[in-house]
C-alpha cells in the first residue's frame, strides 16, 4: 500500500528539476523523504528529521518521535498530500507510515518588496536575483503539481543558468520545443539579465518570423 502511494506521488512530480528524493540509512532503520527544494526549508528538514534520525537509534523510538512531533502530521489521502507537497511540505516515508513535515519556506522573508511602482492591490513583493527564491515565489502563487521547471545555460563565458517554467497540462509542446531550440541557439559570451534576452529576441524577430526558430 505505502509503496504504491509513494510511487504515485513521485510519478506525479518527478518531471520537475526541483523535486528532491533523499534516503537516510542506519543499521537499524531507513527513511525516505520527498520535497521541492525551492519551497521547502532544508534547515527544518535537518532539524526535525536528519538530526533525530541519527540520534535516535531505536526504530520504534524514532517512530514514536515522528508520531508525537507537532510539526509532523500523519498521512490522510494522496490528493491532500500532493497539495501540501507543492506548498512546501516534505513527505516522509518510514516503515509502513507516511508523514507530512511542515517545512515551508517563509517567502515573506525571502523576496524583495516591489520597488518599480506602488500597487494598491495584489502582493507587495517582487523577484530577486536568486533563482531558487524566485521559483519559490512562483510556486507559492501557482501551487500545481503540473508546473514543471527545466534548466539550461546561456553564455559561453558566463554559463548563466536559465529556467523554463511551464504547465504540462496547458503547454503547447511544439512551441515549448521552439523556445528550447531558440535558447540553445543564443550565441553570446556574457548573459546577465532578462532585458538582455529580450533584446536578443527582438533582434531575431526583426530578422525572421517565429517559424525560423
Amino acid at each position: 500500500m505505502i509503496q504504491s502511494i509513494q510511487e504515485s506521488l513521485k510519478r506525479k512530480v518527478a518531471h520537475s528539476e526541483e523535486v528532491v528524493s533523499k534516503e537516510l540509512h542506519t543499521e537499524e532503520k531507513s527513511i525516505e523523504v520527498l520535497y521541492i527544494n525551492t519551497i521547502s526549508d532544508e534547515k527544518i528538514f535537518q532539524e526535525y528529521v536528519v538530526v533525530p534520525f541519527f540520534e535516535i537509534t531505536s526504530p520504534e523510538r524514532f517512530l514514536d518521535y515522528l508520531q508525537s512531533q507537532p510539526k509532523i502530521k500523519p498521512f490522510e489521502n494522496e490528493q491532500k498530500t500532493l497539495d501540501e507537497l507543492v506548498r512546501g511540505v516534505s513527505i516522509l516515508f518510514y516503515q509502513d507510515f507516511i508523514f507530512l513535515l511542515d517545512s515551508k519556506i517563509d517567502q515573506n522573508n525571502a523576496v524583495l518588496d516591489t520597488t518599480i511602482e506602488t500597487t494598491t492591490q495584489g502582493p507587495q513583493s517582487g523577484f530577486s536575483e536568486s533563482l531558487p527564491t524566485n521559483l519559490g515565489l512562483i510556486r507559492q502563487r501557482y501551487p500545481s503539481t503540473t508546473l514543471t521547471v527545466e534548466s539550461m545555460t546561456i553564455g559561453t563565458t558566463s554559463q548563466t543558468k536559465v529556467m523554463i517554467l511551464h504547465d504540462t497540462q496547458y503547454v503547447d509542446p511544439v512551441v515549448l520545443e521552439r523556445i528550447k531550440n531558440f535558447l540553445s541557439s543564443v550565441e553570446v559570451q556574457m548573459f546577465q539579465s532578462g532585458e538582455q534576452l529580450l533584446d536578443i529576441i527582438k533582434k531575431v524577430i526583426g530578422r525572421c518570423s517565429l517559424s525560423c526558430w
